[in-house]
């Protein structure tokens, strides 16, 4: 069971949208395209093509985003292992305090 809740966990993205990333990357790029057109002073439909472009660079940025999180979030958990490791070698555990009368 507990490799099942690691893998689990491990498929979830690690930005703050969670398993919504990609739907907020596309309502992102369509703010950017409809943001873009206003600033130009036409339609958001002047050029209908360029909204699923818009939306799909949005999801596309937002999930390659996430990928890179996670993998950097997994590179720390492996180094923070390794430091951890190395220091406990290094370092000697402290040492309980005998209680002093007052």
């Amino acid at each position: 069971a507990g490799a099942d809740d690691e893998r689990a966990r491990a498929a979830m993205p690690v930005t703050i949208f969670g398993k919504y990333v990609g739907v907020v990357g596309g309502l992102f790029g369509f703010g950017v395209h409809a943001y873009s057109n206003a600033v130009r002073k036409v339609r958001i439909t002047f050029r209908p093509w360029e909204i699923p472009i818009a939306v799909g660079l949005g999801y596309y940025a937002f999930t390659w985003w996430d990928g890179i999180c996670e993998r950097a979030a997994e590179k720390h958990k492996v180094l923070l292992a390794e430091r951890i490791a190395n220091n406990q070698e290094a370092v000697p555990p402290p040492r309980p305090m005998p209680l002093q009368p007052r």
